[in-house]
């Protein structure tokens, strides 16, 4: 029995192609300026260790909209895989996991790092160094993919799913095997379910904190207070994308059945913190939003210097931000000689 199908209208198929299209440009375009503009100009105000999670949380981005949205894209184009069967068990297996997996656990550890920062001294916030970061980060890539290799040995094939209209692997299907089907149900809550409830509640203490700082000293007063917003509003945009994995979780594992609409909703919905994050970058930080319209503008970059003010920064400038004008040569003195021989030749 040949699994259900979502008939989808015209209008449909044309507004899922837009929304693709808009994934796919955001999610390359704009995250390539993030890690362009953060690795090449340090043009992201924030502290070294939490560049580390913001750039592999951009490279991720990257990773999802090519392997990802791409296909579904020209799937929806063509009506059909148009990719052969070697690229579909790529993207069953890994485009459909590791990208995802890997953000969810970078995400939870920047919510994690943030309100460590928040509630430590400055001087135990040193003993977290960007190299400490770039090991975490090594580890929770190689992660998530040890389950994808397991599955892939142990019996588990990809094949295109119209429900989703993309290519999956089929270890989360009863009928791929107890052993596989248990495997992806406890892996799916370790590392995905139990993430975002870290991420639900570290963003509403991140949130909480900011509040009562605010009221009490001023926001000006608050250290790194526009990376803090960043990251609680990147963590909140994840929780929204991802709410209807959380809700699918939890209906799978009560034993009912997921609507056909509702798997391709949550297909789509956890694009949307892809689209979102760099405007999040945009929005809270004025280096970076610089930069990014000096691109659009094919103009040369020009020094900028934040208004929060960085110190140590490679386009910060220390001594003023008025331009000093370079003293003139003195000019010599005139010579009574040669002006008394000028009148008496006049």
């Amino acid at each position: 029995m040949s699994p259900p199908v979502l008939t989808l209208t015209l209008t449909a198929k044309l507004l899922l192609g837009i929304y693709n299209f808009l994934v796919i440009i955001i999610g390359l375009f704009g995250n390539l300026c993030v890690l362009y503009c953060s690795v090449r100009h340090g043009a992201i105000s924030m502290d070294d260790t939490t560049l580390v999670f913001i750039e592999n949380l951009a490279l991720a981005d990257m990773l999802i909209s090519l392997l990802y949205y791409f296909p579904m894209m020209v799937t929806l184009v063509f009506g059909q895989w148009m990719f052969g069967p070697g690229l579909c068990w790529f993207v069953g297996f890994f485009g459909s996991h590791i990208p995802f997996l890997a953000e969810i656990l970078v995400i939870m550890s920047i919510a994690i790092y943030r309100v460590w920062v928040l509630k430590k001294p400055p001087e135990r916030r040193k003993l977290v160094t960007v190299t400490h970061v770039k090991v975490l980060i090594s580890f929770i890539w190689v992660l998530v993919t040890i389950p994808v290799l397991y599955w892939a040995v142990a019996g588990a094939y990809a094949t295109f799913s119209p429900r989703i209209l993309i290519c999956t692997s089929s270890n989360h299907i009863p009928t791929a095997g107890k052993a596989l089907y248990t495997s992806t149900k406890v892996f799916t809550i370790i590392f995905v379910a139990v993430p975002m409830i870290i991420v639900f509640f570290t963003s509403v203490k991140i949130m909480h904190t900011i509040c009562i700082h605010t009221l009490s000293v001023g926001v000006s007063v608050m250290p790194h207070i526009r990376s803090i917003i960043t990251v609680n509003l990147i963590c909140w945009a994840f929780l929204i994308s991802y709410a209807p994995i959380f809700v699918m979780i939890i209906l799978k594992s009560s034993g009912q059945s997921v609507p056909i609409w509702f798997g391709l909703f949550q297909t789509y919905a956890k694009s949307v913190h892809v689209i979102i994050n760099p405007f999040i970058y945009v929005a809270t930080n004025s280096r970076f939003r610089h930069f990014v319209l000096n691109m659009l503008r094919w103009e040369e970059q020009e020094r900028s210097v934040d208004t929060v003010g960085q110190e140590g920064h490679p386009l910060y400038d220390q001594s003023s931000s008025t331009p000093q004008l370079q003293p003139s040569p003195p000019q010599p003195a005139p010579n009574p000689e040669n002006h008394c021989k000028l009148s008496t030749t006049v």
